[in-house]
């Protein structure tokens, strides 16, 4: 699950979902919405923005996320896709 929602997000990242402010680069989606598009529960995307926010992956704002180390989301989303390789 954790890889899906942080393919989700860098694919929101690259749509009108995406926007700039002096935080850096955000990208608007409601917890809802991420557990609908990545088959999950809304607690589930809950729990896993809290540990990617306290990690230092995403920060959080008013409707926004805020896409901290891109990085590491990329290399989040490409694991589960490589061990089924």
């Amino acid at each position: 699950m954790r890889s899906r929602i942080c393919r989700y997000l860098l694919y929101l990242a690259a749509t009108a979902a995406q926007g700039q402010d002096e935080r850096g680069t955000y990208v608007t989606a409601s917890h809802e919405e991420i557990a609908d598009a990545t088959a999950s529960t809304r607690e589930s995307v809950s729990k896993l923005l809290s540990d990617l926010r306290h990690e230092g992956v995403l920060d959080t704002g008013y409707r926004k996320i805020y896409l901290v180390d891109r990085k590491t989301l990329e290399l989040e989303a490409e694991s589960r896709m490589l061990q089924a390789v």
